[in-house]
């Protein structure tokens, strides 16, 4: 598979490293440049995501702030080929679950499926 994924963080970046030894493409992107070096040297990303590079997406992975989810699905759902699935690693489910759904409206060859793997607190 064609993998992308914007923000790698902590989870993004493990999520790429494990794509990436299963033998997927992963695209990676994150505003620190320090972030993506290290991306590249742990082996999380084969390559940068790009205008290019979301065209030939399968999945689309979004690890950033819930309230960034909408900004950045917006950036790449023009250029996603009929049938990927744009998944998310951000958190509040409200938040990423409610834009889902409205970008649904607008693109509904894409998949949308709600990811985070926790709910709540750390402690609860």
């Amino acid at each position: 598979m064609n993998i992308g994924i914007v923000g790698l963080g902590l989870i993004g970046g493990s999520l790429g490293r494990v794509m990436t030894a299963k033998g997927h493409t992963v695209y990676g992107l994150d505003t620190n440049p320090s972030t993506m070096k290290k991306a590249y040297l742990v082996k999380a990303v084969s390559g940068e995501l790009n205008i290019d590079s979301a065209k030939t997406l399968d999945m689309l992975v979004i690890a950033v702030y819930p309230r960034a989810f909408k900004k950045i699905a917006l950036e790449y759902l023009p250029y996603l080929k009929k049938g990927a699935i744009v998944t998310d690693i951000c958190g509040n489910k409200r938040i990423v679950l409610s834009a889902m759904k409205e970008l649904k409206n607008s693109y509904n060859d894409i998949e949308f499926i709600g990811a985070h793997p926790m709910a709540g607190k750390e402690y609860s």
